[in-house]
């Protein structure tokens, strides 16, 4: 609405019109267009993103990554980074049998990562 009253007032209205709602509604989509590509495959924590960086190069185990991650990072917080990852569907984690414990693989999750642009929440074109 603010972004119409804006409109209507470039355009030397008294009022809110239906062009002045359309106006600041395509405003507002050109802009969450442009910060989904210039943000939008990027994580909130740092970490989480330096993970999907070191899983592009294929599936690793906890361990592989505290190495590819420079050995910086504590095991909780690469715990939770992890979490917040499968949480948000981005990787995928399955278990393989070892003698011992069985040992946790990280690949990416491919349906997120190829989907990562699409606006959410966008209309399939039915055209």
């Amino acid at each position: 609405m603010r972004l119409a009253m804006i409109y209507a007032l470039l355009d030397g209205q008294g009022h809110i019109g239906v062009a002045h709602l359309q106006a600041g509604l395509a405003f507002w989509e050109y802009c969450r267009a442009s910060a989904l590509n210039i943000f939008g495959s990027r994580e909130a924590n740092p970490l989480a993103e330096k993970i999907r960086g070191a899983l592009a190069g294929g599936p690793m185990t906890t361990t592989a990554l505290h190495r590819a991650l420079g050995n910086n990072a504590s095991r909780e917080r690469l715990r939770e980074a992890l979490q917040e990852l499968l949480t948000a569907g981005h990787i995928n984690k399955t278990e393989e049998k070892t003698t011992g414990r069985p040992k946790a693989v990280f690949t990416l999750n491919e349906q997120t990562e190829n989907n990562e642009l699409s606006p959410a929440g966008s209309m399939p074109d039915n055209s």
